[in-house]
């Protein structure tokens, strides 16, 4: 990719070569557990890890251990040492809530709310993947969920007036809001079920010299998947039990030593056999958390504990507590060719960057900025940009016509606030790029006239020009100065870094308009192929005015970047 017009300007003609480095994706690898003589010299940090499986203890070596003769006790002890902190509610416990989350199912289903999602799990410029399992978000307010390189937007719960279930089973579910709020009311009873579970699970560690629990039973979306039998689901690589419907990984995004509650719920009952899906579990140090970052590229599956399947009934719930979901994996395995779908209402603490009213306090705050200058400020300024426009705009118009026709009404208002905000953030880029310039022509001897001019002869356009010069040329020398940053000693510090920020948005567009054009869209209904995102180049606009458009002053469709 060439660089963008606007950045071949400020460069002042530096050459200097930059590599983007593409960002690594982790693949897992098999460890051991260190010998028990070594254990001792193990740091604190380690001793976070699950507690490792007893040595003397029979697992099968080519499958899933399982809650099945003749392992039931090796199953038991699994679940007390490498896997404590997974817990399982049966469905006498949900008795009150089954038949009305059905029926919020079903409404949601027939509304179209499960769809399928297309990722990009490698980053742009990368290959796109479409989703075996049909999927929509549910939360509170303004809640997104980013996973494999796709942000989901949350119908709202909150929408409807109605406090608890006695009220809504009175009658049948029958509208969207009534549903959206039986999954908030759903979530209100599988945060009590959690805490108490958390509770029990500090009593165990405290009884044992280990360390308190620090998680909090508190969700604020979540993620339901709808799970039917395909012929194109890929074999579960690692026992070759069954086929994955979603493959190995941890929930990401979520914030630290947060619980995950997931309710599972059958299209119709199994009185015979429940082993149609079940859950995988291994362990896989760092997998996630706060130490995940540090561990470089590689994922450690710990080959001496063995992995474990859970068939659960329609209507049972499962809880991963505390720091489970740093340290393990998890799979759904479809056992033959299941003949029932499977609805999971996936429950989640996401980090508070992943809600909307986040960046649009990020938003207000440097628009507040504007009559500060300085790299200092036009740095986070270009960031803030490219950021909203990649991880929040984009990402909402890729997904299509009709997903933009079902959230719109719980999201026009914060989008139309993005593209506002983004139609002042390429205004004040196109300040700052007009600044700079102003800035090189005065250095370069264009704020003087030359003595062989007489000045009378000048027009008045030509001398405010030259004050201009003059002025942005003192004005730049002025902010290096007074900066105090080490990184900024001279004016091409400034116009090298501005010019870095305007490449990498120019690549992104590029690496966007590739994405769009994938040919995996192809594949779906035309309603949920990606429309244009509404940004006006080469136009001054107000956004307020002209509702779910931005406008910006300067070039930027990828065609013109690249």
């Amino acid at each position: 990719n060439k660089p963008a017009p606007a950045a071949m300007g400020i460069r002042n003609k530096q050459k200097n070569k930059r590599v983007h480095k593409g960002k690594n994706h982790a693949h897992s690898e098999k460890v051991k557990w260190p010998s028990s003589n070594h254990k001792k010299h193990v740091t604190a940090k380690a001793n976070t890890f699950p507690i490792p499986f007893p040595a003397n203890v029979k697992y099968p070596k080519n499958g899933f251990l399982r809650n099945e003769a003749p392992y039931e006790e090796s199953f038991k002890k699994a679940l007390e040492t490498s896997y404590e902190g997974f817990v399982v509610d049966q469905p006498d416990i949900f008795l009150k809530e089954q038949k009305i989350v059905k029926e919020a199912l079903e409404v949601m289903e027939e509304a179209g709310f499960f769809r399928v999602d297309v990722t990009q799990p490698f980053g742009l410029g990368t290959k796109c993947a479409k989703t075996y399992v049909t999927r929509c978000l549910v939360g509170e307010t303004g809640t997104t969920y980013k996973y494999l390189g796709l942000r989901m937007f949350a119908h709202p719960w909150n929408c409807n007036s109605r406090t608890n279930f006695p009220q809504l089973s009175s009658k049948k579910i029958s509208s969207v809001g009534e549903a959206l709020f039986t999954i908030g009311q759903l979530n209100k009873r599988l945060t009590e079920r959690t805490q108490q579970h958390l509770d029990n699970l500090n009593r165990k560690r405290l009884a044992r010299g280990a360390n308190p629990t620090r998680g909090r039973a508190c969700f604020d979306i979540s993620l339901i998947n709808r799970m039917e039998s395909s012929e194109d689901l890929k074999d579960e690589p690692s026992m070759g039990e069954g086929k994955c419907s979603v493959s190995w990984h941890a929930d990401s995004s979520l914030e630290h030593y947060s619980a995950i509650a997931v309710y599972q719920q059958l299209s119709r009952e199994i009185e015979i056999d429940n082993s149609q899906w079940s859950v995988g579990l291994r362990v896989a140090q760092n997998s996630e958390g706060p130490e995940a970052s540090r561990r470089g590229n590689d994922i450690t599956v710990v080959d001496d504990t063995p992995p474990i399947a859970v068939s659960l009934p329609s209507n049972s719930s499962y809880y991963l507590l505390d720091d489970f979901n740093h340290h393990h994996q998890h799979a759904v395995i479809a056992e033959g060719e299941p003949s029932v779908k499977r609805f999971s209402s996936t429950h989640r603490l996401l980090r508070e960057s992943h809600n909307v009213a986040h960046i649009l306090a990020r938003c207000k705050t440097s628009c507040g900025g504007f009559h500060k200058k300085g790299s200092k400020v036009w740095r986070p300024e270009q960031l803030l940009l490219t950021e909203m426009e990649s991880e929040w705009l984009r990402q909402f118009y890729i997904q299509g016509m009709s997903h933009s026709n079902l959230l719109w009404k719980s999201w026009g208002n914060d989008i139309e606030a993005l593209l506002n905000y983004w139609s002042k953030l390429e205004e004040r880029t196109r300040q700052t790029i007009d600044f700079l310039e102003l800035a090189a022509e005065g250095q370069c001897g264009l704020d003087k006239l030359p003595d062989s001019i007489d000045p009378a002869s000048q027009q008045k356009s030509e001398r405010k020009l030259r004050d201009k010069r003059r002025k942005a040329k003192d004005c730049l020398q002025d902010l290096i100065a007074r900066s105090g940053s080490a990184s900024i000693v001279s004016s091409n510090d400034v116009y090298e870094s501005m010019a870095i920020l305007l490449e990498e948005r120019a690549k992104m567009r590029g690496l966007w308009s590739e994405r769009e054009k994938d040919g995996v869209f192809h594949e779906l209904a035309k309603a949920e192929r990606p429309i244009p995102i509404p940004f006006v180049y080469h136009q001054k606009g107000d956004s307020k005015s002209v509702k779910g458009k931005g406008f910006s002053p300067m070039a930027g469709s990828p065609v013109e970047l690249v």
